[in-house]
Order: C-alpha cells, then structure tokens, then sequence
C-alpha cells in the first residue's frame, strides 16, 4: 500500500473519531512562521449552517484554538475575528514523524458567538508532506583501507549504508561507484525499515604494479526531483607481494673497450629494476656461477650498483671477445631472479694517426689568418687538404670532416680535398672562422689528428640599424602637460664601417603629426599635447632609425602609447527621468525597472554605483542594486499613494568621484481592491418616503455610491431587489436615480425592505437594505437619526444663512435676465414673464432663460405652477411630494415652494474624501421607458 494510500486513510479514521466538524488543510513542511492555511469558516462551511441565521450572526463569530493538552495546536494559530489559520513556526515532518509514513497534526477550533447560543467545535486536520530537504549522508566522509594485491575476487572490502531523514521515494533510492573504470564493484541492500546498505567488492585482480591505490567515491542517490546526494570517499592502498623479478634495461649488452685498460677500470654499468616495493624491490646484482673462470679471473661485479670492472690489463690475453652472464636477485623471502649477457670485444690499439697539412688559397696576414668579404660568392675554394697515413688496411682508411657548417671538403682525389664556401658568411653574426678539418683512419681504435686556419671576415653595409624593443609601450597620464619627453628610444647598427650616427624620426598618421615629435640624434620622444583619452585611448604609430652610410638602411619599431584615465566625466544617464509602473498589492523585492548610467571614463573612473536619493524628509519605499535595478520595500497601496518621486544617483569609483541625479517616477498602477462605497443611503436606518400620490416618472431619490479605485475599476452600476411593490418603481443602473414609473394607490401604503447593491466592472459589491415607505402624506418628511436631530439648531443657522445667499442669487439673474430680456424685446415678440425655468426629464437641465445650468429638480409643487402649452385640458390637481434622504447625507436649501437647491458638499462622500461628489456620481434625471417622450415643464418665476 502506497504511503499515500496510508496518508488518506489515516486521515478517514482521525476523522471518524472526531466529534467536530473536519477541516482538512495539506501542508509541505519546512514553511516558516505565519503561512497561511486557510479560513476555517470557509473549511466548515459555517455561513451555510443552520444554526446560523443572519450574516451579523455569522460576522459576530469568534475563534479560538483549543490547546490545552495537545502539542499539536503549538505550531497552529488562528485569527479570532477572520478564522484565518496560520502557522506560528516551522514544521520539520523529519522530526516529528521520523519513521511514519504518514504526519497528521490534529487540533480543535472552538466557534462561539455573543449574538446567539451558537458553539461548535471544528476538529483541523493538517497532513504535513514531506519535501526533499535532506540529502544523504554516510557516518564517515572518509574511510582508507588496505588491501593485498593477492586479494580473491569477489571479496568484501567494505560494508556501510547512507541514512536520509526524509521519508518514501525522497530517502535512498540508489548507490553510484565512482570512476567505474575500476577493480571494484558495489552491491545495494534495501530494508524493511527503510535502511540501505552498500557492500565494496573486489572484481577484477589487483595489480599494485599498475595501480597502487585507488580513490573511490560512493554516491547515495534518493528519488527527489532533482535528486538530492551524498557520498563518501574511499581510499584504497594496494600491498605488494613479491610477483614480479627484476628486469634488465637491455637482455644482451655490447661494449668495445681497449686492451690497455688500466687495472680496476669500470667497462659496464648494468642495472635492473623490480616493480615490487620494499624488500620484494631491492635488487643485487653476482655473477652467474655457471661459466668460465677466466670471467671470474679476468672480471668482477659490484653487489650493490652493477659496475663491472677489469681486474687485470687485457693486452696478454689471446680473446679479443668475453662473454659474461649476470645475474640480478630481489631480497624477497622467496627471491626472484633474472639475467643478462655483457658481450666485451677487446681493441687491438697499435695504431698511427694520419698527418693533415692545410693550405690556404690567398696569403695570410701576419702568417695568422686569411679575410674574405662577407660578400664573397659561395662556391670559392678557400684552401686545400692533404692528408697522409702511412698504416694499411683499415687502419690507412681515412675520412675527413670539418667542424664549421658555412664549409664543405670537396675530394680531389685520394687523400686530397678543396675546403668550399657553402653558406654566406655574415660578420654581423660570426666576424671570426677557426676552420678545422679532422681526419680519421679505420683502425681500431680510430686514430685522428687535424689541421685548421683562421678566416677573418670583412665588413660591408648590409644591416640597418635595429631597435633595442620591437615593441615599446608607455603610459601618458591624461591631461598632462605639453611638450615632456615620455620615452627614450634606441637602436644599434651591427656594421663595422658605421659611424654609429644614426637619425630618429617618426612615422605618424595624419590625426598624430601634432601631437609626437622626437629628438633625432638622441631618440627622444615628445607628447606636444594634452591628450583625451576618450578622444584617443590608445595610440600606435612607428619610429625609424636611419644609419649614416652612402646608401643608408633604416630600421623601425612600434611604439603604442596607451593614455591613462582621468576621472573627467561625470556618469550620464539617458534619459534623465525615468518612469515606471508598480501594480499595488504586491510583496516586496518586486522590480520595477532599471536605470541606467553610462561614465565615458575607464577603469574604476567608470565603475558606477548607484544610491536612492529622496525628494522628501520621508525615504523612498525603494531600494537600488549596483546594476541600477530598482526594487520594491514593501506592499503599495494606490488609494494611499498613487505616486512615489525621488532621485538616483550614480557615482563612478574615482578620486574624487563624480556623480550624476536622474529623477524617477514610479506609478502605482490600480487594482479592484476595495468594493464600492454607499453615500446614500448611508445608513442601514436610512428610508426612503414617497407619497402614493406622486406622479409617475418623478424621481424621488438619488442612490448614490463611490469606489477608491480608478478607471473601469471605478464605475458603478446600481442594482435593487425586493417586494413585488417596485414593480411601480425604476432605478437608473448609470445614474442611480429612483423613479416613479406608474401611479400609486392607497393599497400600496406601508413599508417594503429594498436591497440595494451597487458593483464596479471588477465585479466588486456592496449591498445596503433600505426601507421604501409609501405614505399618504401630502409632504413628505425626511426621517431623521438621533444624530442629525442633536445638530438641528446648526441646521437651521445654515438654511438661513442659505436662504439669504438664495435671495442673492435669485437678484443677480433677475438683473441679467432684465438685460437680456431688453435685447429680446427689439427682436421679438414680447414676453410677460420675467424668466422661466425649464427642465429636461431626459437631460436633467435646468435653465434659467438662455441660460442653461446642469442640475436636479428634487421638489416640486405642481399645483402652484402654471403650463405654458395653452392646453385646455385643466391641470390634475396633486398634492405635493418630496424626496427625502438621510439629513447626515443631503439637506435642500428651499428657494420656494417651487424649488429646492440640494447641496451636496455636506454629504458623506464629500465628509471622506474631502472632495466635491464627482462628475460621474452626479444623478441625472430618468425618464420612463414606457412613454419614451421629452416632458417639459415651465413654471413661472417670482417677481423679477
């Protein structure tokens, strides 16, 4: 059965004996402190439990682990409020189960609440898996062993296994012997218990000859991906035993030696070696018993060394040939022993050398030595050999060499030869010849004697001069001064018939011939400039040296002028500002982008480094790495700073260092993190109150709701649920206006539960109940909280003080719609009314004459306002309504009982955020989409 198998059905039984509700959570060990499991709620499916019957109830639950008594709830802890488990340190299964296939850690989570009776006990199961973190190991990282070359195959030289503290296909799975070209193999043992074991063994004949240890390395291998691995290492010493007998260099040996010999005289040095160590290595050397004894009488052997000597002269023996056998024996207990044969051929050495008499062609000078120009032809007989031997047979045979290879004998005939120039003579290279001709006979032994003349050669101008350096190279610090001598060339002529005169010049480029000059006569060189080692970091060109002859030679040399650095530039960054975007939520060590500094420099005067300068007493929450990598230092949250600026600076290494800013942006970039806001209704307590009487398409409130986040993530759409009774009712998905959209009656009188939600394109939500009271008041009065009662007198002050900024405002536009009234009257017919105020049911306008003005008409008295359609049909007399929300949100300032001017600096968004309602949560009026016509409504003004 697999150790998975186990796991799960381990895991069935704790389960079946648990009294709790089961939360199963899987963890790999080795997670640190606060890695997050899970929420239990979510595990134990609490939000669904009977038990519970409102979400207040299930948000009123509070969590805590039961620890008393069981060690497993100490690496567990779990938020009170949220139910989120965490570790609290790290778990080693290695240590806490060992030798268990499977690592199950069970604890209980009690959950209570405060609002109900409610309590239940959640039993947690948590399996630890085990990773591979540990690698095998071996008791010894070492072990030496010895074993005798004679060793029997298939012997055991060593038995060990490696322990793997993790468990399953993560412990031991295979043993490797490495090299494998070795006399050795391994043989692996698995155990029951999970033990292995590996076993060293002999398989092939040990040679200490050949290999006189051997290093071995096993390596136990387990079954992780990558496998992990350890191994130990063997060192095996080979003993010798005595299996192999001395050898001689050579099986026969060959030697001429003269019959004069003095007495004690060493002819021959044998020798032999064993590659056998110690005593089985150690080798003496005897004559063998079994031959003549005029060996023995005539010759003798050193034990030790192999020297043979003469023990008497040679010239009274008859033999010219002696064979002697030698023996070489080690000093192993049971010795080994080998021989040779040494043939000595005696030489008869009665013999006269011949005579060499060498003539010259021209005459010598100072009866010394012969000159010949350098120049000489080859091919020119430069003197002549005679040679004379009055011996016979082998020992009148002569031959002739000479010992200087510009030369050659050329044979004139029997004992005569010419001495021939071979090879041009140079006396640059060699000015003097010490000719020497050798001539030998065949004798034996050889005789020889020689003749010889000295050769003077003559100088002619055929080397130029030649540089002391092919190459020189100089440093020129930049920015030096100008006209300093930076190097002294020089160079030889070899010519005899030179004056040593010779001129220096320079061979330049075009873009150089300012900047070197060189003195002639002396060689030095100048640098007429300051150099730019940006400009020219390296220059190369030729110096020439010309000799003072009739027709001059001239030789060269490179000279390379490398130009030091000076730290003169400042790092240059492109460009030098630098935007970047960062999403938000995310951890640290994120990057973000790279910047990025170049130093025309070299060296360390353009080894930049890099340092976060802030624009503020606060430091960025940044940090840059030497490669101008810029990373993150915490999480980002874009509704609490959606722009982080500050500066980096780069330094090169020089001294003094210099440095450059670059200014950097970095935008946070938003995420659907935060679900939209209720403005109105604020408050769960909130109602909204309509008369049965109002007419249909009026909006009678506005639902109204913000979301922090940007762009998509910010746009809202409105949705509402609940009694069948608004089906009379229409509610703007875009706008959030609540309307009227057929007539009500005195049935539908009482109170309904309304559900608002309200949902960004992220698909983020927030629902808000709300009651919708349907009264048979003409008058609707907004429902107000204890709160907004208490500032009631403040109320009061600021609709007074309202009012007469009202009265204000309504002046001014009557004094601009006098004057405009004055323009229409040449124009057009006249008009009794001073001004009228109209509004667009589709387009929420509101306008004051020609003048029109965005905004909400959220009261009106229809009985009190005259139509303008001249229409016969007798306006239907309604009594008048009001929309009212919360006084914490909105409070109108009444102009009349026509209008009301809805101020919306006061309301809860404008008290969060600190800012106006903005344009796109402006209400816009709603039309019903049964009628699908543009209504318009004129109402006269008051006096002008």
């Amino acid at each position: 059965m697999s150790s998975k198998c186990l796991s799960v059905l381990l895991t069935v039984l704790i389960i079946s004996n648990c009294n709790g509700i089961p939360v199963n959570y899987a963890i790999e060990e080795e997670k640190g402190p606060d890695y997050y499991l899970g929420k239990i709620s979510d595990g134990a499916n609490l939000r669904s439990s009977p038990e519970i019957t409102s979400d207040a109830e299930f948000e009123s639950l509070r969590y805590n682990l039961l620890s008393s008594g069981n060690p497993d709830a100490q690496f567990f802890t779990v938020n009170e409020r949220t139910s989120d488990l965490y570790t609290t340190k790290t778990i080693d299964r290695d240590e806490l189960c060992r030798f268990s296939d499977t690592c199950i850690l069970q604890f209980e989570i009690a959950a209570d609440t405060s609002a109900s009776d409610f309590f239940t006990k959640i039993n947690i199961i948590v399996n630890i898996l085990d990773i591979n973190d540990n690698e095998p190991s071996f008791p010894s990282e070492v072990v030496n062993l010895s074993l005798s070359e004679a060793t029997v195959l298939g012997t055991s030289a060593w038995k060990e296994g490696a322990d793997d503290r993790d468990h399953g296909t993560f412990s031991v799975q295979q043993y490797q012997l490495l090299p494998t070209d070795t006399p050795f193999a391994i043989e692996t043992e698995f155990y029951a218990d999970g033990r292995t074991q590996v076993t060293l063994k002999v398989n092939q004949n040990l040679d200490r000859e050949i290999n006189s240890s051997f290093t071995l390395t096993i390596m136990a291998v387990d079954g992780g991906v990558p496998p992990k691995s350890g191994s130990v290492t063997i060192n095996v010493q080979i003993n010798d035993i005595n299996d192999n007998a001395p050898k001689f260099a050579k099986s026969i040996y060959n030697i001429t030696i003269n019959e004069d010999l003095p007495e004690n005289t060493v002819i021959l040095k044998v020798h032999a070696d064993d590659q056998d160590e110690g005593l089985n290595g150690e080798v003496t050397y005897k004559l063998s018993t079994l031959q003549s004894a005029d060996i023995f009488r005539l010759f003798r052997i050193d034990l030790q060394t192999g020297d043979i000597r003469i023990t008497q002269s040679l010239t009274q023996e008859e033999s010219k040939q002696f064979k002697i056998i030698v023996e070489a024996t080690d000093k192993a207990p049971s010795p080994l022993t080998s021989q040779t044969q040494v043939i000595v051929h005696v030489l008869d050495t009665h013999n006269t050398a011949p005579e060499v008499t060498v003539t010259t062609i021209s005459s010598k000078i100072n009866d010394e030595y012969v000159e010949f120009s350098e120049n000489t032809n080859i091919g020119i007989t430069m003197a002549i050999v005679l040679v004379t031997d009055h011996d016979s047979g082998y020992n009148g045979a002569v031959t002739c060499t000479l010992n200087d290879d510009h030369f050659y004998l050329k044979s004139e005939g029997d004992n005569e030869y010419n001495i021939v120039l071979g090879n041009s003579l140079d006396r640059e290279i060699n000015e003097w010849h010490e000719i020497v001709t050798t001539c030998s006979d065949a004798g034996s032994p050889r005789l020889s004697s020689s003749g010889s003349f000295r050769l003077h050669v003559l100088d002619v101008n055929d080397v130029p001069p030649v540089f002391t350096q092919v190459l020189y190279k100089i440093n020129v610090e930049e920015n030096g001064p100008k006209s300093v001598s930076v190097v002294q060339v020089h160079a030889n002529d070899n010519d005899a018939t030179a004056e040593q005169n010779v001129l220096y010049s320079l061979e330049l480029a075009e873009d150089y011939k300012d900047i070197f000059s060189i003195d002639s006569t002396n060689g030095l060189i100048y640098v007429e400039q300051s150099l730019d080692r940006e400009t020219y970091p390296s220059i190369t060109f030729k110096v020439l040296a010309t000799d003072n002859q009739p027709q001059p030679l001239t030789g060269s040399a490179m000279v390379e002028v490398t130009v030091l650095d000076a730290n003169d530039y400042d790092p240059v960054f492109t460009p030098l500002e630098f935007q970047f975007t960062v999403p938000e939520n995310r951890p640290p060590d994120i990057s973000v982008g790279r910047v990025l500094a170049v130093d025309a420099d070299s060296g360390i005067n353009a080894e930049l480094q890099y340092t976060l300068l802030p624009m503020s007493s606060e430091a960025p929450p940044f940090r840059v790495l030497s490669n101008g990598t810029i990373l993150t230092t915490m999480y980002f949250d874009r509704e609490m700073t959606a722009q982080y600026t500050f500066s980096v600076m780069a330094s090169d290494k020089g001294s003094p260092s210099r440095s450059s800013t670059a200014k950097v942006i970095v935008n946070v970039h938003d995420e659907n993190d935060n679900p939209p806001i209720f403005i109105f209704p604020g408050k769960e307590t909130d109602e909204i109150r309509v008369s049965y009487q109002s007419l249909p398409n009026t909006v009678i409130a506005t639902i109204q709701a913000y979301d922090p986040d940007t762009s998509f993530n910010s746009h809202i759409s409105y949705i509402m649920n609940g009694s069948n009774v608004l089906e009379n009712f229409e509610l703007n998905t875009h706008t959030g206006q609540f309307s009227v959209i057929s007539q009500l009656d005195q049935s539908d009188i009482g109170t309904y539960d309304l559900i608002l939600t309200a949902v960004d394109d992220g698909e983020q939500e927030h629902q808000r109940s709300v009651k919708l009271v349907i009264i048979d008041k003409a008058t609707v009065a907004a429902s107000q909280s204890e709160s907004e009662i208490k500032y009631f007198a403040i109320a009061v002050a600021i609709s007074c003080i309202t009012i007469v900024l009202s009265v204000l405002i309504v002046l001014a536009i009557c004094l601009i719609k006098r004057k405009e009234r004055q323009h229409h009257e040449k124009i057009a017919e006249s008009v009794t009314t001073c001004s009228s105020l109209e509004t667009d049911s589709e387009g929420s306008d509101i306008r004051f004459g020609d003048v029109c003005t965005r905004g909400i008409l959220h009261k009106s008295n229809t009985n009190s306002l005259k139509r303008n359609d001249q229409s016969s049909k007798p306006n239907p007399i309604k009594k008048p309504f009001t929309t009212v929300v919360s006084v914490d949100e909105v409070i109108p300032e009444v102009i009349s009982d026509s209008v009301e001017i809805w101020d919306w600096a006061d309301s809860e968004y404008s008290r969060n955020t600190g800012q106006s309602l903005p344009h796109d949560l402006e209400p816009f009026s709603t039309f019903s989409s049964k009628t699908k016509q543009k209504n318009k409504v004129h109402w006269q003004a008051s006096q002008c």
